[in-house]
C-alpha cells in the first residue's frame, strides 16, 4: 500500500509543479541589508519570490527586483540615441565653420547616420586600407578612431600646404608630411568635439597613432561595440565621409 507523502514532500512536488508562466523569479539582494527602505504605497505591494545565491528562497516586493540584462553591451535608448544624433549635429556644424577658417575655404559637412556596429561589421562596411586615426579620451580612458576617406584627406592635406584643393589624384599613396596634415585636422575635430561635451572634468583627447585594417582598433573585449558617426564632407572638387567609431562603454558615463 502506497505511503501518504508527508508535508515536506508535498511542498516540493507542488513547487515542481507550478507552471512556469505562473512562477516569477529573480536574483536580488534584500533592499534592509544595503540601507534601503521599502517603497512606501496605500495599497499592498506585490511580492515576488527570488533564489538567492545560496540556494534559499524568500519573498520581497517588486520595487526591490530590477532587472538587469547579463552579456549585453551598454547602449543608450532610443530617446538617448535620438538625443545624441541631434547633439551631434548640432557640434558638426560648427565643426564645419571651424574648419573653414582652418583651411580657409568653404568646407561642407552634414552627419549622415548615427549606429552602433561592432569592428567585424565595419571591417566588412569599410574594407583596409582605411586612414584611420586611433585617439584616447581621458578621464573616461575610452579608445576610438576617425576614419578620414582617403580623397578626402588628401584634398585638405593639399590645401594646408598651399594647393588649391582641386583634381587631387585619390589613389596615391599618402606622403608622411600630407599624414601630418590630416592628423592636425582629426586633432581639431576631436578637440572641437571634447570641448563640446560637459563632464565632472575636462575632456582631453590624444591621438595614438595610425591603422588600416578596422580590426586592429584596440577593443577592452570580443564583445565592444561601438557608435558609429558617418558625416559627408565636401571641401573644392572632393565630396567624401568621415567616419567615427566612439566605444559604447567608454562614453557611457558622458552620454547617460
Amino acid at each position: 500500500m502506497p505511503r501518504p507523502m508527508d508535508h515536506q514532500h508535498a511542498t516540493l512536488f507542488k513547487d515542481l509543479t507550478v507552471p512556469l508562466s505562473g512562477l516569477r523569479t529573480a536574483f536580488a539582494e534584500d533592499p534592509t541589508a544595503e540601507g534601503e527602505s521599502a517603497a512606501e504605497s496605500g495599497a499592498p505591494e506585490q511580492s515576488i519570490r527570488i533564489h538567492r545565491p545560496n540556494g534559499n528562497q524568500t519573498e520581497l516586493p517588486a520595487s526591490a527586483v530590477h532587472a538587469f540584462t547579463v552579456g549585453k553591451k551598454a547602449a543608450l535608448s532610443s530617446t538617448e540615441v535620438h538625443r545624441f544624433r541631434q547633439l551631434n549635429e548640432v557640434l558638426i556644424r560648427s565643426l564645419a565653420a571651424r574648419l573653414s577658417l582652418f583651411l580657409r575655404t568653404e568646407f561642407g559637412m552634414e552627419q549622415s547616420s548615427l549606429e552602433i556596429v561592432d569592428l567585424q561589421r565595419y571591417a566588412k562596411d569599410f574594407p583596409a586600407k582605411r586612414h584611420l586615426i586611433l585617439f584616447r579620451i581621458q578621464p573616461l580612458d575610452a579608445i576610438g578612431a576617425i576614419d578620414i576617406s582617403k580623397h578626402l584627406g588628401l584634398t585638405m592635406a593639399d590645401r594646408m600646404l598651399g594647393g588649391k584643393g582641386f583634381a587631387v589624384n585619390p589613389d596615391r599613396v599618402i606622403r608622411e608630411v600630407e599624414s601630418a596634415m590630416i592628423d592636425q585636422v582629426a586633432q581639431l575635430t576631436l578637440r572641437e568635439w571634447s570641448k563640446y561635451w560637459k563632464f565632472e572634468e575636462p575632456l582631453r583627447v590624444t591621438l595614438l597613432g595610425h591603422e588600416e585594417d578596422p580590426l586592429h582598433v584596440p577593443v577592452s573585449g570580443d564583445d565592444e561595440t561601438f557608435y558609429h558617426i558617418s558625416i559627408n564632407a565636401d571641401v573644392g572638387d572632393c565630396m567624401d565621409q568621415i567616419q567615427m567609431l566612439l566605444p559604447v562603454r567608454g562614453l557611457d558615463p558622458l552620454l547617460r
